[in-house]
C-alpha cells in the first residue's frame, strides 16, 4: 500500500485527492493545507489525517509519497525537502516559480533514487496523446509550423488572490501557457528564442492576456495564446493547429468531433478522429506515476522537461516586459 500525503487542499489538492481514492493499492493518509478548515474539510471525506506544516507532513514516516498542489512559489522548497526525505514525489506545473529553483531541483532529482515528476497533464489528455502519436507515425509528415490557444476567466477567489500577483504566478503565460510549452517542446524539441506581448505588466485588475511565438532548433515555428479574460464561468476554450510537411492536424474542444486529420491527396478529404474521455486525464497521469514507482521507470515527464518548459515561459514573460526577443536552450 502506498501511502500519500497531499500538500494543498485548494482546487487542484481538491482533484488530485479525488484520484488518489480511486487508485488501487494507495491511500490517503494526510491533507496538508495552512487554513486548517480547507485540510480539516477534504480529510473528512477520505478519512485521513489533518496537518498546517508541510514539513510535518514531509517527515512523517508512514508517507510513501508527496502531492505538492500548492501556489507555485512554495514548490521548490517542498520538493527538494520531499526528495532528500526519500520520498517520491510529484508536484503540479509549474516546477518552480524560477529557474534557479527549477535547476536545484533538477540536481537534486538526478541524485535520489526515488522517482518525481512534474503534473503536466497536456500529455494526458487524449486528443493531444493522439496528436503526439499521429505525428510520431508520420500522419502530417515533418511538423513544422503551429498555433496553439487556451483561455477562460481569470482565475478569482484563490488563496491571497495570488494569481493577480506576477511575482508569485507569473501571469497567464506562466500559470497556464506552461502546459503548451511542454507539449510542444514534445512535438518539436527544445526552444531557442522567444518572442511575446502580453498584458501581464498593464495591472489591469483580473484580467491577463499573452501572445508568444517560439523558434525551435528544429526551426518549428509556434504561435501561442493564452487568455485570463473571458467573462466569469465562461467554459475553457482550448485549440491547436499542428502543421507538417504533409498535412495538418486541428483540435477544437468545443467541436463535437475535436481532432482532425487534414491531408491533400488526389482530392482533398478529412479525416475525423472522436476521442471521448474514457479516463479522467488527472488519473491517467497519476496512475502512470504510481506505475513508474511500482516498476521502477522513469515517468514520462522528467525534470529536464519540466525545466524547459518552465524556461521558455520565463523567458516569454520578460520578453513581454522588455519588448525583446529573448534566447533560451542554455545548460541546466
Amino acid at each position: 500500500m502506498l501511502r500519500v500525503g497531499i500538500i494543498g487542499a485548494g482546487g487542484m489538492g481538491r482533484v488530485h485527492a479525488d484520484c488518489w481514492a480511486k487508485v488501487k493499492d494507495a491511500k490517503i493518509q494526510v491533507i496538508c493545507d495552512i487554513e486548517k478548515d480547507k485540510a480539516e474539510s477534504l480529510a473528512k471525506v477520505y478519512n485521513a489525517d489533518i496537518a498546517t506544516s508541510s514539513s510535518n507532513v514531509i517527515e512523517r514516516s508512514d508517507i510513501d509519497i508527496i502531492d505538492i498542489c500548492t501556489p507555485t512559489p512554495f514548490h521548490a522548497d517542498d520538493i527538494i525537502s520531499a526528495l532528500k526525505s526519500g520520498k517520491h514525489t510529484i508536484c503540479e506545473k509549474p516546477i518552480a516559480r524560477t529557474l534557479e529553483s527549477a535547476r536545484e531541483i533538477v540536481k537534486i532529482a538526478r541524485e535520489v533514487e526515488v522517482k518525481f515528476m512534474t503534473a503536466h497533464v497536456l500529455r494526458f489528455f487524449p486528443e493531444f496523446a493522439s496528436a503526439k502519436n499521429l505525428i510520431d507515425s508520420g500522419a502530417i509528415g515533418i511538423p513544422r509550423m503551429a498555433r496553439m490557444r487556451r483561455g477562460g476567466p481569470f482565475p478569482v477567489g484563490k488563496w491571497n488572490d495570488w494569481y493577480s500577483k506576477v511575482e508569485m504566478s507569473g501571469g497567464c503565460l506562466v500559470d497556464t501557457g506552461v502546459h503548451d510549452f511542454d507539449f510542444l517542446r514534445w512535438i518539436f524539441g527544445d526552444a531557442e528564442r522567444v518572442y511575446a506581448s502580453a498584458l501581464t505588466w498593464k495591472n489591469i485588475p483580473h484580467k491577463d492576456y499573452g501572445l508568444a511565438t517560439i523558434r525551435f532548433k528544429s526551426k518549428a515555428m509556434a504561435q501561442v495564446e493564452i487568455t485570463w479574460s473571458h467573462p466569469p464561468k465562461t467554459p475553457m476554450k482550448v485549440g491547436f493547429e499542428l502543421i507538417g510537411t504533409d498535412g495538418m492536424l486541428t483540435y477544437d474542444n468545443y467541436s463535437s468531433t475535436p481532432l482532425r486529420v487534414m491531408k491533400e491527396g488526389e482530392t482533398f478529404n478529412t479525416f475525423s478522429m472522436e476521442s471521448p474521455i474514457t479516463e479522467d486525464p488527472y488519473l491517467a497521469e497519476i496512475e502512470h506515476f504510481v506505475h513508474c514507482i511500482k516498476e521502477n521507470k522513469d515517468p514520462l515527464i522528467t525534470p529536464e522537461d519540466a525545466y524547459r518548459a518552465l524556461e521558455v515561459a520565463l523567458a516569454c514573460i520578460e520578453s513581454a516586459r522588455t519588448n525583446r526577443p529573448v534566447n533560451v536552450g542554455g545548460e541546466i
